[in-house]
Order: C-alpha cells, then sequence, then structure tokens
C-alpha cells in the first residue's frame, strides 16, 4: 500500500503514479492498494486537494481531474476502473457528507464542466454485492457506467446509480433516486424513483442569501428575471454532441491506465457547448 498525504509523498511512488501540478491540502489523502493506478491533473491546472479521500482498489485505476480543486469528496476506484472531473465544479458539505463516488467492475464515472452538486450526494456503477437468479445461477446486476453531463445540478442527499445518463443542463432534486435513467438535458427530475416534472428549464447562481433581508428588493426584483447577458446553459444538438455509448466503447478499447489517460485528455480538451447534450423522448 501507498499512501500520499504531502506532496513529500508523491516523490516516494514507486507502484503507481500521480502525474500533474497538484496540491495536498488540509485533510487530503490519495491510497493506492494495488499497481500501476494514475491520478492525473490535465496539463494547465494547478489543483488543489481538500478533504478528499481517495481510494485505489486494485490495479490500472485512473482519475482525471480537470479542474484546479477537489474538495469534499469520498472516491472509491476499483481494478480497471476510471473516474472524471470536469472543470469549474463545486462540490458542498465536507469529507464525510459531501459526495461519495463508488467506480468499480472496469466502468467509469464521468462528471462535466460547470456542476453544481449540494451534500451528501452518492454516485455508483453497482449495487457493491452480486444478485443472482436462483434457477439459471446467472448473474443479474453487473455495473454499468455513469455519464452526468456539463452544467448539471444536484440537489441535497441524491443518489444516482448504474447505468444512468444526465445531459447537460438536467437538475436533480432533492433525495432524487436516479437508476437506469436517460435525463434529457435542461430538464427537472425528483422523486424515487425519480421522474420528469419539467422539461425547457435552466438554473442560475444566485444562492438564497441572495434573496434574504440584507440585500435590497431591487436586487431582488432583478433575479426574477435571468439577465440576457447571463449563459442560459440552454442545450441542443449539434455536430459536436457525444454519444456516451460511443465514449465508453472507444475507452474501454484503452487497456493501460496511461492509455486512458490520453483518451480522457482528448476529451477534456472539447469544449463545445452541446458535447452532452441528450434529446427529450416522446413518452417521457
Amino acid at each position: 500500500m501507498e499512501c500520499v498525504k504531502n506532496n513529500d509523498d508523491i516523490q516516494r511512488l514507486k507502484n503507481n503514479r500521480i502525474i500533474g501540478d497538484i496540491v495536498l491540502g488540509h485533510n487530503a489523502e490519495i491510497v493506492f492498494e494495488g499497481f500501476n493506478n494514475v491520478f492525473a491533473v490535465k496539463l494547465g491546472c494547478k489543483l488543489l486537494v481538500e478533504n478528499v479521500k481517495i481510494k485505489f482498489f486494485g490495479d490500472n485505476g485512473v482519475a482525471f481531474i480537470a479542474n484546479n480543486h477537489l474538495r469534499n469528496a469520498q472516491v472509491c476506484i476499483y481494478h480497471s476502473s476510471w473516474f472524471y472531473y470536469g472543470y469549474n465544479g463545486f462540490l458542498n458539505g465536507s469529507c464525510q457528507d459531501g459526495t461519495q463516488v463508488f467506480v468499480d467492475e472496469g466502468k467509469g464515472i464521468f462528471i462535466g464542466d460547470n456542476h453544481r452538486f449540494s451534500e451528501r450526494i452518492q454516485i455508483r456503477t453497482s449495487d457493491m454485492h452480486p444478485f443472482y437468479d436462483i434457477t439459471s445461477r446467472k448473474r443479474l446486476n453487473g455495473a454499468q457506467s455513469v455519464f452526468i453531463g456539463d452544467g448539471v445540478w444536484l440537489g441535497h442527499g441524491c443518489t444516482i446509480l448504474k447505468n444512468t445518463r444526465i445531459g447537460s443542463g438536467a437538475i436533480i432534486g432533492t433525495q432524487a433516486v436516479v437508476a437506469s435513467k436517460t435525463i434529457p438535458s435542461n430538464t427537472i427530475w425528483a422523486g424515487n424513483p425519480a421522474k420528469q416534472v419539467r422539461e425547457n428549464v435552466t438554473w442560475g447562481d444566485a444562492g438564497a442569501k441572495f434573496f434574504s433581508s440584507m440585500f435590497d428588493q431591487e436586487r431582488s426584483a432583478q433575479a426574477e428575471i435571468l439577465p440576457a447577458s447571463v449563459d442560459m446553459r440552454s442545450y441542443t444538438k449539434d455536430q459536436s454532441t457525444i454519444s456516451t455509448a460511443q465514449f465508453e466503447s472507444e475507452i474501454a478499447l484503452r487497456q493501460t491506465a496511461m492509455e486512458r489517460v490520453d483518451f480522457l485528455t482528448v476529451v477534456s480538451e472539447k469544449k463545445t457547448q452541446n458535447r452532452f447534450f441528450i434529446a427529450q423522448e416522446v413518452d417521457i
């Protein structure tokens, strides 16, 4: 086992790699229980890690961070699995009650740019234990990847389970449970199990304090209409839109951790507005 709690520990690594410009701050820890795992920071980012525990179980796992900070999370990456964390995102909470990520069985979790996650979020690629049909003895519940697009808002206590695709600009309500769903862009989903409650929506950056007594009525009134100068986070399909199925088939062709890092680096550089658009299905 190799444990990294400060930047001096990085230099002592023998069986695993940390690549890029990284500063391990308060309550930050990266643990490797295996070989040939890679924690990579995108070139050009200066990553500050705080209140984060990342643990690699097994070999050839990948964590790729395309942001300048990673805070308030616990991430478990099992054998040959991968985790991508996009630019300009924010995870609320602390290490214990922030975002928990579990990725295993060679699958992946992708979190796009400009996301906002509240506290007590869980994202999982599997049920962590196998289920079997008694008659056939065949397994019923293999792991599947999770894709979360750009500009996605996850409300307090959300659970995002395997085989979920969330399109850019979507909003997931408090305590929602999303399992094996395809969430269209610019929609709101809520409940357990999650169901669509509204479409053609976006969200703003103003928090609750914006509307408190410390602000005057004029400013509160201004927030009732989104200014024309503010990005609507409205998405549509175009030539840049990426198929998540194609994405997964292509990354599966990369056998080593460094090959996957190279692939994710290319993906991180494709900054088109509509890359993770998902269309509204008629029967939702």
